[in-house]
């Protein structure tokens, strides 16, 4: 499995879907891989492409009604409120997504942990290098830079899991990105294997 996520990470990807990653792998529709870290430790990886595609054709579980929204929830990347007043200066959507962690990132990148630093890495690095960065960090975690954009896809377990208790959690994280000037909506493009969304393209380079 070229691209591979921990399942434990893809089951919060799909919490928001009518599928179970469980169900996915015992019925054989989703590869698994599990590793021994210890005798007593194993970690369980699954195919995020192949999930990925599930997902695209997979209806999402139907919106629920709570007198206050995520009253128990909190950004698993800064620990706050996602509708505190201040919530690390209010960032927008495309902030969240630029400072989070990426779920995949290739073990001999160290030097890349989020969004930013992949595409600060782009500006600076020769042709193959940039090649790389964008076929196995960005397109595997939903992501695309073209000319200066940013296509962040409509669907993807790696988004659902950056945005998990935010605001922005559950798909939203589209109309968020569409209010930022210049952003615009894109046709279906392939983001990896077996993968193809429509999404939102926001510039980079002002």
């Amino acid at each position: 499995m070229a691209n591979t996520m921990l399942a434990s990470r893809a089951a919060q990807a799909c919490g928001t879907y009518k599928v179970k990653v469980s169900r996915l792998i015992k019925s054989g529709k989703l590869k698994a891989r599990t590793v021994e870290v210890s005798p007593d430790r194993r970690l369980h990886y699954v195919d995020a492409d192949e999930l990925a595609a599930i997902l695209a054709k997979e209806p999402k579980r139907a919106p629920y009604r709570q007198r206050r929204p995520f009253a128990h929830a909190t950004c698993i990347h800064c620990g706050r409120h996602p509708f505190a007043a201040k919530h690390d200066g209010d960032p927008s959507a495309l902030d969240h997504l630029m400072q989070a962690p990426l779920p995949i990132v290739p073990d001999w990148m160290p030097e890349i942990n989020t969004v930013a630093d992949a595409l600060r890495e782009i500006q600076v690095t020769n042709q193959a290098r940039k090649v790389e960065i964008r076929r196995l960090v960005l397109q595997p975690n939903g992501l695309r830079e073209l000319d200066g954009w940013l296509v962040v896809a409509n669907v993807h377990p790696s988004l659902e899991w950056i945005f998990q208790g935010t605001k922005w959690a559950r798909g939203y994280w589209k109309r968020s990105l569409l209010s930022v000037d210049g952003s615009r909506t894109t046709d279906v493009m392939a983001y990896s294997k077996n993968v193809r969304q429509r999404g939102v393209a926001v510039p980079i380079n002002s």
